[in-house]
């Protein structure tokens, strides 16, 4: 695809690719057909290539990972169904007119608003619930326990950009390399290296966002569930709603108020 002009994504992270053929493995689940599987596998590969190309700007605009795509078939899939939202938002009188990004609370809200207050805040309040039915039983146990989770989500607020910004400074010299290899086979034409979405996490609204949808999940999962629609309780992957976030934040401009609805 990169050689017939047909996506403009070098897919660097190989570890990735398990999701194209967890597609095509599935695809031959159902139809017994090998053939099957191997083109549904393909396909999946070439419609996230060409996602990750239309969200590109995107993440070099708003996560500054300039000259790179996240062709993360977890994310990057979340990609055209956000930006079809957020144009209905546009849409909506009273909706379009609230922003509320962490530079705005910041400023409002005062050393409230910082990152790693909210990641503070958002520790003990998850320490509370899940304690609350037995936090009596052993009052001093529990309020240790509160008070430990709420540093440690403050630290992983403080901790984590920068580990990312790190990363980003290490991997720097290495794009650029390879950026000017690709120039020069492909000249005049605007090449992005895929890589891992876990490189978008560092930004704080995504962090905030991810822990703040922890509690939400499971009590969207247990009304749904009450209602008949849901039999799934999450668990496990309640760890990877950060990923998710990345495309609930980027689109509407860190705007938490969107990105959470």
């Amino acid at each position: 695809l990169l050689v017939l002009g047909r996506t403009s994504t070098l897919n660097l992270d190989l570890w990735s690719y398990w999701s194209f053929s967890l597609a095509g493995t599935l695809a031959y689940t159902l139809s017994k057909s090998y053939v099957v599987g191997l083109l549904v596998a393909l396909a999946t590969a070439a419609i996230i290539f060409l996602l990750a190309d239309r969200s590109a700007p995107l993440v070099q605009d708003f996560f500054g990972l300039e000259g790179v795509s996240l062709p993360h078939t977890a994310t990057v899939g979340w990609f055209p169904l956000t930006m079809v939202l957020n144009w209905l938002l546009e849409r909506i009188p009273g909706i379009k007119r609230i922003h509320l990004d962490l530079e705005g609370m910041k400023k409002r809200l005062g050393v409230w608003g910082e990152p790693v207050v909210i990641g503070l805040l958002l520790g003990v309040v998850l320490a509370l619930l899940a304690r609350a039915p037995l936090f009596f039983e052993d009052v001093g146990a529990n309020v240790a326990f509160t008070l430990l989770l709420g540093m440690q989500m403050a630290a992983v607020i403080v901790l984590l950009p920068r580990m990312v910004e790190v990363l980003k400074e290490g991997l720097l010299p290495l794009v650029q390399e390879i950026g000017a290899f690709l120039a020069r086979k492909f000249p005049g034409r605007k090449i992005y290296l895929g890589l891992d979405a876990s490189l978008a996490l560092g930004h704080p609204a995504v962090l905030i966002l991810g822990l703040l949808m922890v509690p939400l999940t499971l009590l969207l999962a247990l009304g749904l569930g009450a209602l008949g629609v849901n039999r799934m309780l999450p668990f496990a992957d309640l760890a990877l709603l950060p990923f998710f976030m990345i495309w609930c934040v980027a689109p509407h401009g860190g705007n938490l108020f969107r990105a959470l609805l």
